[in-house]
């Protein structure tokens, strides 16, 4: 059984799937995210590592980027129902983007219904904890 499920959510409220890993999406679909497969490679040779390795700083890179863009990196914790969000700050383009985002998980993705009461915790580039809330409180101006 699944534990965690991953998604983006993009700029404009999106919500992106992740079936594996994060960084492989952003290969699979370079384009969904603004970059391109040459980008990713030059990365990857610029730190000397092998390309799309999860534990490498080519990876954390290209993360970082897509988070100033405007992304947020998610987790879902299905059994403890609770949320980790990576972004790049939590100011009101975030908070747009996340009610957006939030909607949407409301209505279902996939035919799986989230509900409000889960704990949410925002975490900055460096780890560092943003803020925290529950799940519903992304709803709120």
């Amino acid at each position: 059984m699944i534990m965690i499920r991953k998604f983006f959510i993009n700029p404009d409220g999106a919500v992106i799937k992740v079936p594996s890993h994060h960084i492989l999406s952003i290969m699979n679909s370079p384009e969904e995210f603004g970059l391109t497969t040459q980008n990713i490679h030059k990365c990857y040779e610029k730190h000397g590592e092998v390309l799309g390795s999860e534990k490498s700083y080519a990876r954390i890179e290209i993360i970082e980027h897509l988070l100033r863009q405007g992304y947020i990196h998610v987790r879902y914790y299905i059994k403890n129902d609770a949320w980790k969000l990576w972004l790049y700050q939590y100011d009101t383009r975030a908070r747009v983007t996340l009610r957006k985002a939030y909607n949407r998980f409301i209505e279902g993705i996939d035919g799986q219904e989230y509900y409000p009461f889960g704990t949410v915790l925002m975490l900055d580039l460096n780890g560092q904890i943003i803020d925290d809330c529950y799940f519903g409180d992304l709803n709120k101006d």
